[in-house]
C-alpha cells in the first residue's frame, strides 16, 4: 500500500481526478479469482468469471484500496462518479445485486437496485425494496434484516440495509469493525454525508458522520499504536490540520528515519499542512 506521507499529499491536491487516473493503471491485476473462505463473493473480491476480469480491468474496490483512495478521495462529484462506476463494475462482474447493494443504497439509487433484484428473479427482495423507508415501521424492518444478515456473516449486505433504514452510523460501523475496512467506512461516510473534507481539496467540509467514525472508531486505534502517519491522515480527514501537524512533530518512538524520496515526501506533507494552519 501507499505510505502516510503520500496520503497526506493526495488529500491536499486539487487535482484528485488526474491523480486517480495516473495511479489506478499502476495497480497490479489479480491473477486468480478472489472469494471468501465460504465461497461467497466479498466486497473487495468481484473477479469470479471472465466477465469479472473485464470489470476488474475497469475499476475495482481492490484497486481503489491499493492507492488509498478511501482516505483521500474527497471531491464530492468525483466521489459519486467513481462510486457509481464501481457499483456498475461489481454488478457486471457477478450479476448479483447484493454485490453492489451497499453503494447503490448509499448513492440513493434504491429504485435501480430494486430493478436489479427483479431482473434476478428475486421477487421477495425486490418487493421489500419497494417499501418507503421513511416510514418508521419499514425502516425498523430494514434494520431488523440488517441484524439478521450480520448474524449470517454477510456484513456488506447488512450495511446496505442499515443505509436503507437510515441507520447510517451503524452502516459505517459495520464497514469499520466487522469488515475491518477503514477506507470503505470513510468513503461510505462521505457519500452519506454528502460532503467531504478537507476544505482545501473540494471546498466542502467533513460531515458529522465522517467526524463520528474517525474520532470514535479510528483515531483511538491509531494513537494507541503510536502510528503518527495514520493519526495525521485521520486528523486531516476531519479537517483538523493543526492536530495533524502536531502529530507529525511527535518523537520518533522507534520509527525508522525517512531517507531519500520518502524524506522529501514527508517534508512536502509537513509543508502542505503548515500552509493550511
Amino acid at each position: 500500500g501507499v505510505g502516510g506521507h503520500f496520503l497526506l499529499l493526495a488529500a491536499h491536491t486539487s487535482t484528485q481526478a488526474a491523480l486517480l487516473d495516473c495511479l489506478l493503471p499502476l495497480v497490479p491485476k489479480p491473477e486468480a479469482d478472489w472469494k471468501d473462505d465460504d465461497g461467497a463473493v466479498s466486497f473487495v473480491s468481484t473477479a469470479v468469471t471472465a466477465r469479472a476480469a473485464e470489470a476488474e480491468a475497469m475499476l475495482s474496490w481492490r484497486s481503489l484500496q491499493a492507492v488509498g483512495a478511501g482516505f483521500w478521495l474527497t471531491d464530492p462529484p468525483l466521489l459519486r462518479e467513481r462510486a457509481e462506476e464501481l457499483a456498475k463494475a461489481q454488478y457486471a462482474a457477478t450479476r448479483d445485486p447484493g454485490a453492489c447493494a451497499l453503494l447503490y443504497a448509499a448513492l440513493g439509487k434504491k429504485s435501480l437496485l430494486q430493478g436489479l433484484f427483479r431482473m434476478g428473479s428475486n421477487k421477495r427482495q425486490s418487493d421489500f425494496l419497494g417499501r418507503d423507508f421513511r416510514d418508521p415501521a419499514h425502516a425498523a424492518a430494514a434494520a431488523k434484516n440488517a441484524y439478521v444478515l450480520l448474524g449470517q456473516h454477510k456484513p456488506q449486505l447488512a450495511a446496505a440495509f442499515f443505509v436503507l433504514a437510515g441507520a447510517h452510523r451503524d452502516a459505517v460501523g459495520v464497514c469499520a469493525r466487522e469488515m475491518g475496512d477503514p477506507q470503505l467506512a470513510l468513503l461510505l461516510s462521505r457519500l452519506l454525508d454528502g460532503a467531504s473534507g478537507p476544505a482545501g481539496a473540494s471546498g466542502a467540509h467533513p460531515g458529522q458522520l465522517l467526524r463520528q467514525v474517525v474520532t470514535a472508531d479510528m483515531l483511538p486505534d491509531a494513537k494507541e499504536a503510536s502510528d503518527v502517519w495514520a493519526t495525521a491522515v485521520l486528523q486531516t480527514a476531519v479537517d483538523d490540520q493543526a492536530a495533524a501537524f502536531t502529530a507529525l512533530l511527535q518523537p520518533m518512538q522507534g520509527r525508522q528515519p525517512m531517507r531519500g524520496a520518502g524524506l522529501c515526501e514527508g517534508v512536502a506533507a509537513l509543508r502542505g499542512l503548515h500552509r493550511r494552519l
